[in-house]
């Protein structure tokens, strides 16, 4: 088990043949809470994935915590440990005060029951940040990240869950198939975020000047597969196979800004037409970069990722952290031996923290593919 000892943040992941077996050794090596554990934060993979309403309010008994937010994820992880394709837990749990702190039920169509019900809170906390776990089946949810951001002036992360499970999250017994997590007053807890990308750009910005819904016929005015090509080198143009899992385009999220983008990926490419299909539908005007997954770039972003927190953590230090890393990540980019938490450790320290391997990553609203997303209590 990994403990901040001066604001008493506690956390650690196991395994076992059964639920129980593994929740009785999270019990054991957390030891004695107390009173002003309010807040838990837990993640089991897919092994655990059932029945998350009982599972807890097992939690809830055997911890006196009330409030649990958390999600069923390809893998879990805390502090150098991950149990992925294998069966895990990974919990945990904070002394964060109650009034710093607001829970999410389950937010399936609209986010009016959230601005209505915790009204009285939110008229205190300004600017709420928000770490989500959201369920990737329901198609709605990017239409209510979107409302979070521009209704509720909302500062978003998180990361979407495995759509395989039946229930996805830990939403207070509400089913679980939308958004659930946990809204903090900025003022009252204090939170640092980072994104790093597993794709580097290789391109200059390109003009979307032909296209249709997610289909791109030209850039600057010329066969978009013809500047693919021109992009990506002589290898991979003459055996365009090889662009699968390789080569992704970048779209900005703001214009003309090209250091913040989402990763999508190339679906399909139209030799007879010039034209390129992505994961994402696009408008003409637009601009894409384009951009290859690489290990090493991956690592130095991360790097570059961690430097930048560690100038931002106020000298008190870190009280606990969330990971949420795509699960294209992870042992199958990295190499086995939770490479990533030790990059973590390395550059920021020893401090508790757990989190899981995700269908899809949150930063600042927009839902990401390919990146690892890290959440600091400070």
């Amino acid at each position: 088990m990994t403990k901040d000892t001066v604001s008493d943040f506690r956390s650690v992941a196991a395994t076992g043949s059964t639920w129980q077996q593994a929740a009785n050794q999270i019990m054991r090596e957390l030891g004695t809470l107390t009173k002003h554990h309010q807040l838990g934060f837990v993640y089991v993979s897919e092994a655990f994935g059932n029945d998350l309403d009982s599972r807890e309010v097992f939690l809830r008994q055997v911890t006196g915590i009330r409030d649990w937010t958390g999600g069923v994820g390809y893998g879990v992880f805390s502090n150098g440990v991950e149990y992925v394709q294998e069966p895990g837990i990974a919990v945990m749990v904070t002394t964060i005060p109650h009034e710093a702190y607001c829970t999410l039920k389950d937010v399936h169509v609209s986010i009016d029951p959230v601005r209505h019900h915790h009204k009285a809170w939110l008229d205190k906390a300004i600017a709420p940040v928000m770490l989500l776990h959201a369920d990737p089946s329901n198609q709605l949810i990017p239409d209510l990240l979107d409302d979070f951001t521009q209704e509720m002036d909302a500062y978003l992360i998180g990361g979407m869950t495995i759509p395989q499970a039946r229930n996805k999250i830990f939403a207070h017994g509400m089913g679980g198939d939308g958004i659930g997590g946990v809204m903090f007053a900025p003022n009252l807890q204090e939170i640092a975020e980072g994104l790093t990308h597993s794709c580097g750009i290789i391109s200059e910005p390109h003009q979307i000047t032909a296209c249709h819904d997610n289909i791109i016929l030209q850039l600057d005015h010329r066969p978009a597969l013809t500047v693919l090509k021109e992009n990506v080198g002589e290898p991979i143009a003459q055996n365009l196979k090889r662009l699968i899992g390789h080569i992704f385009v970048g779209l900005p999220i703001t214009a003309n800004r090209f250091d913040e983008y989402v990763i999508r990926a190339i679906a399909a490419i139209d030799p007879s037409h010039g034209a390129i299909a992505v994961s994402e539908r696009v408008s003409l005007g637009d601009r894409l970069l384009f951009c290859k997954r690489d290990h090493d770039g991956a690592v130095a972003n991360m790097g570059h990722m961690l430097d930048r927190l560690r100038d931002r953590v106020p000298k008190q230090g870190i009280k606990g952290g969330i990971y949420i890393s795509c699960a294209s990540r992870g042992p199958n980019f990295f190499g086995s031996g939770a490479q990533e938490l030790y990059m973590i450790e390395e550059k920021l320290g020893k401090f508790p923290l757990v989190g899981f391997y995700a269908n899809g990553e949150i930063s600042k609203g927009h839902i990401h593919t390919h990146t690892g997303v890290l959440t600091l209590f400070v």
